[in-house]
């Protein structure tokens, strides 16, 4: 998906290879929700989905196991950016060339344009201080209920990334 607008409803996204950047989802704006966004991978920035230049909200969507070359392998964000991430689980995504943000990584806007991203109920591995990235020029909104625990994803090795009714991502 590229260059789009919302709403983007119930979607499964997966095994994607991207030349560019964002091989799951690049520069969508408007409502995601209830998405499946794993095992893409790309030789430029965000392996699972980049939100450069978008405004709109991520709801109930897991973002797993993409990798990228460069920056964000789960989620890459920059210029004018204003994105919210609601209730989603970010894990186990990588990054080849940048070790810091591989589950997010939020870059400068050379134009001065004010990029934000707001993460707020959601499970993102490393938490704030762990495996995300923030430029100083960039905001970073890290709201209330975020955790840093395993999904209990059923059977990720199998592709089945339901959570299980033990998982601390459940209610």
């Amino acid at each position: 998906l590229w260059e789009c607008s919302g709403p983007i409803n119930h979607c499964v996204i997966m095994n994607n290879v991207g030349s560019g950047d964002g091989a799951g989802i690049s520069r969508c704006s408007g409502l995601i929700s209830n998405c499946l966004i794993a095992q893409n991978r790309t030789s430029g920035d965000g392996g699972g989905i980049d939100v450069t230049a978008c405004s709109g909200e991520i709801r109930n969507c897991t973002i797993a196991d993409n990798s990228a070359l460069k920056r964000g392998g789960g989620v890459y964000a920059w210029f004018d950016s204003q994105v919210t991430f609601n209730n989603c689980i970010i894990v186990n995504n990588r990054t080849h060339s940048y070790e810091e943000g591989r589950e997010i990584y939020v870059d400068q806007d050379a134009y001065g344009r004010e990029c934000a991203l707001t993460v707020r109920y959601s499970d993102v591995e490393g938490g704030r201080e762990g495996h995300v990235f923030i430029d100083p020029t960039c905001t970073m909104n890290w709201g209330l209920g975020n955790i840093d625990a395993d999904p209990g994803f059923r059977d990720r090795a199998g592709g089945d990334y339901h959570i299980s009714a033990a998982s601390a991502c459940f209610n």
